[in-house]
């Protein structure tokens, strides 16, 4: 073992036990049949079944880190840093085109929908949304009040969903 643990538990009926590491080591030199598993800077005492699993898990792990290594693959945690997520490559940048086809969809509706409206109410959304006016600006040109253009741009909205089906 490289560095002594942080700290050392083994089994006694049933319950962990903290030990210090000289009586770990006491117990390593007589040939002790206890198993320890270094857990997140911890060894833990566990059974026989365990040990070889995780040890059978550990060979395989390594066989497979090996033959990756060999195949020239490589882990996408090992490029990552405090500043750069590895894994961030492997994000798909393109656009989604389910989302560019609905959009398409609700943009043909709502041609469709403006179609219908008046000319003070395609002025209005115009205005809004398309020049980027504020609803305090339109209502200075227009000469009416703040609270008739909200009104007026919220019946027109909704008369929009209603005309594109909902």
């Amino acid at each position: 073992m490289r560095y002594a643990p942080n700290k050392i538990f083994m089994l006694e009926d049933g319950q962990y036990i903290e030990i210090s590491y000289e009586y770990y080591q006491r117990l390593v030199e007589e040939n002790s049949m206890r198993r320890f598993w270094l857990f997140g800077g911890m060894l833990m005492e566990v059974s026989e079944e365990d040990y070889i699993q995780m040890n059978r898990e550990k060979s395989r792990m390594q066989y497979q880190f090996k033959m990756a290594a060999k195949m020239g693959e490589f882990s996408y945690d090992s490029i990552s840093t405090d500043e750069f997520d590895g894994a961030l490559i492997l994000e798909d940048h393109n656009p989604d085109v389910c989302e560019i086809v609905e959009n398409q969809i609700m943009m043909d509706k709502l041609r469709e929908a403006m179609k219908e409206l008046s000319e003070d109410e395609t002025e209005l959304i115009q205005a809004l949304y398309e020049d980027n006016v504020s609803e305090r600006e339109y209502s200075r040109e227009k000469g009416i009040s703040h609270t008739a253009v909200q009104k007026r741009r919220q019946r027109v909205l909704d008369k929009l969903r209603d005309l594109m089906g909902g």
